[in-house]
């Protein structure tokens, strides 16, 4: 009597199929009737699908393998007593901008540079967006902006890649040419009337004067608009509006700031107390003008020192000339300092404790000339020394100082 048979049960095709299921479950040495003539035969493993053959469970059913541009279809097979796909997956090819992924990662036209940054336009219509594929090629996802007439802002407004010459700043000041007020110069010297008020090229001049100090040079090409002594370079100017502490180098001496007033005093009232500009060997020929002060509390001279190499604590010390008011004998004395005191030329002249007096030396070569108060009192040679600096001195005088200028 024949016995029954069960079929054996098939796994689920695999879409990614290579193998898309066991076919096996018999063997040699069982026999059965594959063809259904009430016979048994034997069998080999490699035509045993489930018992049923070739038309056991799964065979012939649809399957695909590789994806993107390498998917391909097919059906299954057994083979080897494995269910498989007729299917090859194809290979992979370089990516490009064709909504088919090409070199099948599972990612459509992920292209070299797709998410870059990227910029449409100049000027005010520039954008800013990343590449992306459009149609078979790569471009940016911005939009360019809408180009629209040029106003006063310092942007390319109409996007030309050009600013108008007028959205410049010529002069540097940070406002825009186009966006300068109307300047107003009634003396027409090359300043602007609220700069002249304003003294904002460090002299505060006459607005309707062109020439204030009548030296025959406009105020606008005059180094010292103020002072007739110069007409060419402006060296030093130091009115003392501000702290003198980090332009001046103290020696010797008390020397203070009255920010109010304007004024450098010394109120030591010892013998040589010096305050300078440091070394300054660029300085030669010059004329030198102070407005200064003697103050109560003390009988000797203060002055100032011109064409020094070097400064001293020591009394007569340093390398230098030197000009000074002798209040207790009514003189002006030109000297200079090696270690010794030298005069080598006076002048008589009224010089009363707390008035101002404008002192003014030109020296050029070894020729020597003293004013005050536009007076001129001294003509004198000397050839010790050429080039140096400026500063200040008091011998047993407390003293003040309002301004000093140095210029040819």
């Amino acid at each position: 009597m024949r016995t029954s048979r069960l079929f054996p049960t098939f796994a689920a095709v695999s879409l990614s199929g290579i193998a898309v299921g066991g076919c096996g479950g018999l063997d040699a040495s069982n026999p059965v009737d594959s063809d259904l003539d009430r016979s048994s035969e034997a069998i080999s493993p490699e035509d045993d699908c489930g018992g049923m053959g070739d038309d056991g469970p799964g065979v012939g059913d649809p399957c695909v393998v590789g994806i993107g541009a390498c998917r391909n279809e097919g059906v299954t097979l057994c083979s080897d007593g494995v269910l498989v796909c007729s299917a090859v997956a194809g290979t992979g090819t370089a990516e490009t901008c064709n909504g088919v992924d090409d070199d099948c990662n599972g990612i459509d036209d992920d292209v070299p540079g797709v998410g870059d940054e990227c910029v449409v336009g100049i000027g005010a219509c520039r954008a800013l967006g990343v590449l992306q594929c459009a149609g078979d090629a790569l471009a940016c996802s911005a939009v360019a902006g809408a180009p629209v007439a040029e106003t006063c802002n310092g942007i390319d407004d109409d996007c030309n890649g050009e600013l108008p010459s007028d959205e410049g700043d010529d002069d540097a000041d940070g406002v825009l040419n186009c966006a300068e007020q109307p300047v107003s110069d009634s003396d027409g010297d090359g300043l602007p009337d609220d700069d002249e008020r304003a003294g904002t090229g460090g002299f505060v001049t006459d607005p309707f004067d062109a020439d204030t100090d009548d030296d025959g040079v406009s105020d606008g090409h005059d180094a010292a608009p103020l002072h007739a002594a110069c007409a060419s370079h402006l060296y030093v100017w130091d009115d003392f509006t501000s702290d003198p502490a980090s332009r001046w180098s103290v020696v010797k001496g008390n020397w203070a700031w009255d920010g109010a007033g304007g004024i450098y005093s010394n109120t030591d009232a010892s013998d040589g107390n010096v305050t300078w500009l440091g070394p300054r060997p660029d300085l030669g020929d010059y004329v030198v003008e102070v407005r200064m002060r003697p103050d109560p509390g003390g009988g000797g001279d203060p002055g100032f020192f011109f064409r020094s190499t070097a400064v001293s604590p020591i009394n007569n010390g340093g390398a230098n000339y030197y000009v000074g008011l002798y209040p207790s004998s009514d003189l002006v004395i030109l000297s200079y300092f090696n270690g010794r005191w030298n005069p080598f030329a006076f002048a008589s002249y009224r010089i009363d404790v707390g008035n101002f007096y404008t002192v003014r030396v030109r020296a050029f070569g070894t020729r020597f000339r003293v004013e005050v108060n536009n007076t001129p009192l001294i003509n004198a040679t000397n050839g010790v020394y050429s080039v140096g600096s400026v500063g200040f001195r008091s011998f047993f005088a407390p003293a003040s100082y309002d301004y000093i200028l140095v210029c040819d």
